[in-house]
């Protein structure tokens, strides 16, 4: 069993898309999540970035709520990708395929160090 959460910001606002093959629409946003430094008294972060793709009306009804640096919740099944970056270099990225929705009562720009 392949399943994964995540909590984290969006990159950007999130984009409705329709499916060629069904005709069904869906969302598409990347999420940024962070993690402190494993090094003691080193106090950079490292950020992942996930695209994240949530299929359902459900979904699709947030996008109006989904906007840049809004903090989200991700659940579903993860994927690896491999791309040919700007540079010509072959990179790799995560997707993550199910649910997105927004964290309540955590405000944008939060203190939390989750954000």
């Amino acid at each position: 069993m392949n399943t994964c959460a995540i909590a984290g910001v969006l990159a950007r606002d999130a984009v409705v898309r329709q499916s060629q093959k069904s005709g069904k629409e869906f969302l598409t946003a990347t999420v940024i999540t962070e993690r402190p430094s494993p090094k003691e008294g080193d106090d950079r972060m490292f950020s992942t970035y996930w695209d994240v793709l949530a299929f359902g009306q459900k979904n699709v009804d947030l996008v109006t709520s989904l906007k840049e640096g809004s903090p989200v919740f991700a659940t579903g099944e993860v994927e690896c990708r491999t791309y040919e970056g700007k540079d010509g270099n072959t990179k790799a990225g995560l997707k993550l395929v199910g649910n997105l929705g927004l964290l309540p009562g955590v405000a944008k720009g939060s203190d939390d160090p989750l954000f």
